[in-house]
């Protein structure tokens, strides 16, 4: 709707005096400078209403960065912040290195040996089959133990005379001479050594094979 001036229109009666017409004229002159508005109700309703959130959002979404818009940018951000925590870790895990794990074999000269006997359940197989399978056994089991695996040189068994169901072993086991006493007196000790050969027998599985845990004996070799 246009807007139109406001018009004052003066009327000086006839026997008004000359002064007050005079009066009247400042009047209507000073009302050719004078705009009077009607206010617009459609301006002020979007006067009042604010934007929503959502428009805010896609407003700063949509706004450019280095040429580019904040939707398209954020993805960018996030992958690489995603690529710097990877290579972190990869970098972290190959640079490690374990100092207990650097260890030189050549200064494991003095020796510390085991041996005992144990029974199987039962057995269908020939001796040579059994000696086999048990030797194995050992050699994995002490070989794969985090304490004791540096140290570990051999196991050897044999079939004892007093039946096949009767197994004898032998483990062999090289300590450095620094720290000497505290390797055989913890580390490789005789209970040491024992609990990693009962922890396998309580994982086994039974069959024709397994070990009575309760026949287990094992003693330290004296040089």
């Amino acid at each position: 709707m246009e807007q139109q001036d406001a018009e004052v229109t003066v009327y000086i009666p006839e026997n008004e005096s000359p002064a007050a017409h005079r009066a009247g004229s400042d009047v209507a002159d000073s009302a050719k400078y004078l705009r009077f508005e009607t206010p617009d109700p459609g301006q002020a309703e979007r006067t009042q209403e604010e934007p929503s959130w959502m428009d805010r959002m896609k407003e700063h979404l949509n706004a450019k960065i280095w040429r580019c818009k904040v939707w398209m940018v954020i993805p960018v951000v996030l992958l690489l912040i995603v690529a710097v925590i990877f290579i972190s870790l990869a970098l972290c895990t190959w640079m490690h290195k374990d100092e207990d794990e650097n260890y030189d074999k050549s200064l494991f000269i003095v020796p510390q040996n085991f041996n005992g006997s144990f029974q199987i359940t039962s057995n269908h197989s020939s001796g040579n089959q059994v000696l086999g399978y048990f030797e194995d056994k050992l050699n994995t089991v002490y070989k794969s133990s985090p304490a004791l695996g540096r140290y570990f040189i051999r196991a050897e068994a044999l079939l004892s005379s007093e039946g096949s169901a009767t197994v004898l072993y032998q483990l062999m086991f090289k300590l450095p001479e620094e720290n000497l006493e505290e390797l055989r007196n913890f580390t490789v000790s005789l209970e040491v050594v024992k609990n990693v050969f009962r922890q396998f027998l309580s994982d086994q599985e039974s069959g024709d094979m397994s070990v009575t845990p309760t026949s287990l004996k094992m003693s330290l070799m004296l040089r």
